[in-house]
Formats: structure tokens, C-alpha cells, sequence
């Protein structure tokens, strides 16, 4: 229970005398949300009754239901002509350990506190806690990009709670990829095992189009202006829809003239290789 009889009041008293030649017949209170004019919680008068050109208001305000943090409390009163006076407002705060009272996400852009999208109510359906425990789905990405070559990055969300004090917290993050199956859209080889990704030379999909995620690969080999013996390896190595090179798969030149992948090399590409003497 508090007593905020001396906050109503001053309040009261600072109104009542803008009242020039009217009396007051009645005045009201709420506390953080206004119901209207006339719609208040009821105010008695100290002295038992209204028509004074001054009056002292005064009540009990029973805050057990208030929740710990600040609240707006708004005082009004209605002259004998039946006008009402304008409304004041002071803040009062109700001690105790802060709960959480909301959240809200957004997506790589941050609109400024309070203007993300609300997250409606923690996992157990109400905000009563100073920890809580939270589900974001039903995210619309139809407006983000897809990753690609282009856009690799993929997108960040972003989850932040605010308290009973009216308080934001630290802003938390995570990373996330919107995209299809990936599919190969490059493939090279090379016989350097120090080369780079994109340094090595085109192969094509045996098809003619990249559009799936396993291709069968054809690179055309002029071993002229290549040094290959037995112990020779050649590497190839695939590239995804997503920009994303695979490491390097490796094969030799056996004894009797084939070339083999070795498992021990990385990667295995599921392809095969025309090698031109």
C-alpha cells in the first residue's frame, strides 16, 4: 500500500487556482493509462465536500497491482459550470527488482529503440520476470535478398528487451543464410597445390549448364604444356551458388597411364577429366 496523499495534494492545489470565480464540484485521478474525461477514479474532498473556490483532495491509492517501475499519475477536477480543468501529470516509481515488460527484433538495420517489430509475450505467455525466455518465428523474409555470389554475407537479427524501468537492454545478434539448394555454377583445375580459388583453369559441366548441385565436370587437358608423371597430382575443385569454393580434391596419374582421385587428397567432385595427349 502507498499513500500518495501530499502528491494529490499539491497537485490539486496548483490547479484549483486557475479557477478564477468558479467553484469545484468534483475531480478525478488515474494512474498511466487516461480513461477520458470524467471517466477517473473518484477524488473526496478533505473537507468532506466540494464548492470552494480552494479544496484539498485527498486519497489512498492502493498500488499492489502496479508493477515495479515508474507510472504516470494524472489529476484533473470539473468547476460548477461543468468544464473541466486540463489535466496534470507527475511520475511516481514503484520500488523493487525490475521484471521484463517487453521486446522486440528487426533485421540488419536498426530502427532505434522502440520501433523494432514487438515480440508479443515470452514462451510461458506472460511478461513477469526479470528473465525471460523467448521464441522469434514467423519472420517474413520475402522483402531480404537471397545469398549468392552477390550477397554471401547472408543477414543478421537482432533481439532486444526492455524492463519495468523503462530500461533497453544489450542488443543481441545472430546470423542467418536465406537461399535455395545450392547449386555449382564454376569448377577448375589446377596442378599447384598452392594456388588460390578462381587462379586455377575453367572446367564446364559435361551438360552444358550449371544448375545442379552435383555436375558432371569436363576439363580439356593439354599435357604438352604440362610436366605429368606418376606422382603428378591434379587438383579440382568446385564453386556453389552461395560463392562458397570446396576445398581441393586431388588426382594422380597412375602406372598404367589413368588418372585416380585420392580420398586422402579432400575432397571428391564426382567428376571426370579428358585428358588430351
Amino acid at each position: 500500500m502507498k499513500l500518495l496523499n501530499s502528491l494529490i495534494t499539491l497537485l490539486f492545489l496548483s490547479v484549483a487556482t486557475l479557477s478564477y470565480a468558479q467553484g469545484i464540484r468534483s475531480a478525478e485521478y488515474y494512474i498511466d493509462d487516461d480513461p477520458g474525461v470524467g471517466l477517473g477514479n473518484v477524488l473526496e474532498p478533505e473537507d468532506g465536500s466540494w464548492g470552494e473556490m480552494d479544496e484539498v483532495g485527498i486519497q489512498t491509492i492502493d498500488t499492489s497491482d502496479l508493477s515495479v517501475g515508474p507510472h504516470c499519475l494524472g489529476v484533473r477536477f470539473q468547476h460548477t459550470d461543468g468544464t473541466w480543468s486540463y489535466t496534470q501529470t507527475t511520475w511516481f516509481r514503484i520500488q523493487g527488482q525490475p521484471i521484463l515488460v517487453g521486446a522486440e527484433y528487426f533485421i540488419n538495420e536498426d530502427p532505434g529503440q522502440g520501433f523494432g517489430i514487438p515480440i508479443p509475450q515470452p514462451t510461458d505467455g506472460q511478461w513477469d520476470e526479470s528473465d525471460e525466455e523467448i521464441d522469434v518465428n514467423n519472420i517474413d523474409i520475402s522483402k531480404l535478398q537471397s545469398n549468392g555470389p552477390d550477397h554471401p554475407e547472408g543477414h543478421t537479427l537482432f533481439v532486444r528487451f526492455i524492463d519495468s524501468d523503462g530500461n533497453w537492454g544489450t542488443t543481441r545478434q545472430a546470423n542467418f543464410q536465406i537461399a535455395s539448394t545450392p547449386y555449382l555454377i564454376a569448377a577448375e583445375w589446377t596442378t599447384d597445390p598452392t594456388s588460390l580459388p578462381g587462379q586455377g583453369h575453367e572446367m564446364d559441366p559435361a551438360d552444358g549448364t550449371w544448375d545442379q548441385p552435383e555436375e558432371e565436370l569436363v576439363g580439356h587437358i593439354n599435357t604438352s604444356d604440362l610436366s605429368i608423371t606418376t606422382d603428378s597430382i591434379f587438383y579440382v575443385r568446385v564453386k556453389d551458388s552461395l560463392g562458397r569454393w570446396s576445398t581441393r580434391g586431388g588426382w594422380f596419374l597412375d602406372e598404367s597411364g589413368q588418372w585416380v582421385f585420392d580420398p586422402n587428397e579432400a575432397w571428391s567432385p564426382g567428376s571426370f577429366v579428358q585428358v588430351n595427349h
